[in-house]
């Protein structure tokens, strides 16, 4: 783990990277606070501002790339905005799973249901704007499991503060929903699975996100920006997962918005784990699940033998779940405690 604090004439940042640790392959959580005479012209114009209005704004946004292809990419982000007269905060969570697990999917919709309901927040809103916004639009699917995502909420500045700051500090409790499967063993073909499936974190970090492009446009600092991509990622060209694999489950029951906490039993049965009823060494030697993604990766399956044994993730010990929580807890508490001090200095009532 390394820190990277800068600090410039328009603000300043904090910006702890996780990279590489046995947990996390790359993972960071920053904090920036920037100000300025007046925005960048495309946002000034999507927010209606006014030309030549000084603005200020800070935010954290964490997120992980984990090692294990069992344990779901996370994002998070809060932030607040103050522009001449007008603030509001924004945020949000969201998981972006490779072979989910139903019921870890509902209990961390859960979690973030809760948060909603002790500052009476709408989570149905909420998460219906959060898989409206991380869909991408050129693959007609969503870049995961969703949780919650709001612009703009400006109805009253203790309770929004309040609310999000929350939500900053439930992302632990929803993400250690997931922190069991750190110990699960994975396959060669599900690391490339998992490497795949980066590319679509790719393509909307860079093709639609709102953040990265306001980012960009203001010139703030390109590494800070660009450090949600992944390490390592693969594009393969045209790749369909074979009918009845654990890969094609993603496709059949993950990648369309469903509503988690209202789901029966049948659908539950249906979107039930394949491989959690099999023998981790079962799932590795399932012939549709072990089938490469495409001839170059068969050739070189067929030379491993390796390729088709289960393997534990480095981190795969019994403190790794303590370990990983405080790790990302003690970042995260920064950022916030950063966001706070920001707030506290500059903001105009």
């Amino acid at each position: 783990m390394f820190g990277c604090n800068y600090s410039r004439e328009d603000g300043q940042g904090l910006g702890p990277v996780l990279h590489p640790l046995p947990t996390w392959e790359k993972g960071a959580v920053n904090w920036s606070g920037i100000q300025g005479a007046s925005l960048p012209e495309s946002a000034a114009a999507q927010l209606k501002i006014p030309p030549n209005t000084p603005y200020r704004a800070t935010g954290v946004s964490l997120i992980m790339h984990p090692s294990n292809p069992h344990v779901p990419t996370v994002h998070m982000n809060v932030r607040f905005f103050c522009c001449g007269d007008r603030w509001w905060f924004g945020g949000g969570i969201d998981a972006t799973p490779y072979y989910p697990n139903v019921q870890q999917v509902v209990e961390f919709h859960t979690v973030l249901r809760d948060c909603c309901q002790r500052h009476s927040r709408d989570y149905d809103a909420l998460k219906a704007r959060c898989d409206q916004y991380f869909m991408l639009p050129h693959r007609n699917e969503t870049r995961g499991v969703g949780g919650l995502f709001y612009d703009s909420i400006h109805d009253d500045y203790e309770k929004c503060k309040a609310f999000t700051f929350d939500l900053g500090r439930s992302f632990v409790k929803a993400y250690a929903v997931f922190f069991s499967n750190m110990h699960l063993p994975f396959t060669r073909l599900q690391r490339e699975f998992c490497l795949y499936r980066r590319g679509r974190y790719v393509e909307f970090n860079l093709l639609f996100d709102r953040g990265t492009k306001f980012g960009i446009s203001s010139g703030g600092r390109s590494e800070s920006i660009l450090v949600s991509l992944p390490a390592e990622v693969h594009w393969v060209y045209n790749y369909k997962p074979p009918v009845g694999s654990d890969e094609a489950h993603l496709y059949n029951y993950f990648l369309q918005p469903q509503d988690w906490l209202h789901l029966g039993r049948e659908d539950i049965r249906k979107m039930a784990s394949p491989w959690a009823a099999r023998r981790p060494i079962a799932s590795a030697t399932r012939g549709k699940q072990t089938e490469p993604l495409d001839a170059q990766a068969a050739a070189a399956v067929a030379a491993d033998a390796h390729a088709r044994t289960p393997r534990r993730s480095g981190a795969a010990k019994e403190d790794t779940t303590l370990t990983a929580a405080f790790v990302v807890g003690a970042a995260l508490g920064a950022g916030l405690a950063s966001l706070a001090a920001w707030m506290r200095s500059g903001r105009k009532r």
